[in-house]
């Protein structure tokens, strides 16, 4: 029995240091996104706001959803609760447009792209 418990210790403690490992990496991951995030709004609200209010108003929104999206896509959360969110803070038209042409996973690839569009616009 002596013999099995150190390589089954080791193992073990391999098998851990890769989970936290994993952890690390997903926590910066949403450390840049974060930050990423707060300069895109940065930019939007002192070159875009001051042309089209209206415009920058959306665009932050859709960084706000995007943020949710991916939690929800990381918990599991079921499609429901997506569509409900992109419903309560989306316009009727930007909605219908969202629903329409996206499928599900693509949503913040959508939003993303929208973000760009209004933007070079």
């Amino acid at each position: 029995m002596s013999l099995l418990s150190a390589p089954l210790a080791l193992l073990l403690t391999l098998r851990a240091n890769s989970s936290v490992a994993r952890l690390l990496e997903s926590r910066q991951a949403w450390g840049k996104l974060v930050l990423h995030s707060r300069g895109l709004a940065s930019i939007l609200v002192n070159y875009v706001y001051p042309i089209n209010p209206q415009a920058a108003v959306l665009s932050v929104r859709y960084l706000v959803i995007i943020g949710w999206i991916l939690k929800g896509q990381f918990r599991g959360e079921s499609e429901a609760n997506q569509e409900s969110l992109l419903k309560h803070m989306l316009t009727t038209k930007e909605y219908q447009w969202i629903m329409k042409e996206q499928s599900s996973p693509k949503y913040g690839v959508a939003m993303l792209s929208r973000i760009r569009q209004i933007c070079t616009l």
